[in-house]
């Protein structure tokens, strides 16, 4: 991988069925693997973390405050 002046240069993407070896590799924010341009949104990689910085605020019906729904929890719970 990379050239003999600069060996560590590139990196392949994380995506099994593409390993592309691309020389500006981005690293996902939230799952901290490496992938190719084709491959750096969230949806095209599939990332398992890719909505964990999604924020659902409802009102309460009952004191009027805002409260925050996780995207890993039923909004049942957080009544």
């Amino acid at each position: 991988m990379g050239t003999p002046e600069f060996p560590d240069l590139g990196k392949h993407c994380s995506v099994d069925y593409c390993k592309q070896i691309d020389f500006l590799p981005f690293t996902c924010d939230r799952c901290i693997q490496v992938f190719c341009l084709d491959h750096r949104s969230y949806m095209k990689h599939s990332c398992p973390k890719g909505n964990r910085g999604d924020v659902t605020v409802v009102i309460c019906p009952l004191c009027a405050k805002g409260v925050r729904l996780n995207p890993d929890e039923d909004p049942n719970i957080t009544w």
